[in-house]
Order: structure tokens, then C-alpha cells, then sequence
């Protein structure tokens, strides 16, 4: 059985505060809950889209709401061009998690934080 954790990654300076509850979207987000399941996958909405990866480390399903991120981009990326190019306006733990399905939690959880 997989598990299932809820990310929102802001896009504010303050890396403790990136993880957080979702925004309030209601129906989008329950909609596209319902079509990942416990799949990976993206669902686009206007203003950003509902991203949900398997984890690299821990196994685990997590889902992230990205502001800002379009099909366009992701095809791009997905064509072959660098994920910063494609993608400028996104943080790096937001690519890391496009990429990889990591969250910041889990990465800070194996290798500790900077000032450590």
C-alpha cells in the first residue's frame, strides 16, 4: 500500500515555510485527486497544476500544487529542454520535485539542513 502526503511548495523566500496546506481550490483539486489516484501524474488548471510523484527516497506518493506551471512547460521540458529554461519562473525544490518526486521535508530529513 502506498502512502499519501500533501505538499503545497510556495514560492515565498523562507525555506521552512515552503511546506504548507494546499490552497482552497475545492473541486479542481478533489477532481484531480480523483483522476491521479495513487498514480503518478499532472493535472493543469488554470493558474498552476495538481503534480503527483512517487518518491525517490522514502516511496511514498506525494502531491504538489505548482503555481504557475503550464502544459506548454511541461511538454517542453519533457521534449528535451532543460528544466530552468523551460521552467524559469519555478523554485529549485519544485523542479527537484517535478523531477524526482522529493519533497524539501525529505530531502532535509537525509541530508540535514545547510546550517548543520
Amino acid at each position: 500500500m502506498l502512502s499519501f502526503g500533501q505538499y503545497y511548495l510556495r514560492e515565498d523566500g523562507d525555506p521552512e515555510a515552503r511546506l504548507g496546506p494546499e490552497p482552497d481550490r475545492g473541486e479542481e483539486l478533489a477532481m484531480a485527486a480523483a483522476r491521479l489516484r495513487e498514480g503518478e501524474g499532472l493535472v493543469f488548471f488554470e493558474g498552476g497544476a495538481v503534480v503527483q510523484r512517487k518518491s525517490g527516497i522514502s516511496g511514498k506518493i506525494n502531491k504538489v500544487w505548482i503555481s504557475g506551471l503550464t502544459q506548454e512547460q511541461y511538454d517542453e521540458w519533457r521534449d528535451g529542454a532543460l528544466i530552468q529554461r523551460a521552467m524559469p519562473q519555478l523554485s529549485a525544490d519544485q523542479r527537484e520535485f517535478l523531477k524526482t518526486g522529493i519533497t524539501p521535508e525529505e530531502w532535509k530529513e537525509l541530508f540535514g539542513s545547510d546550517e548543520e
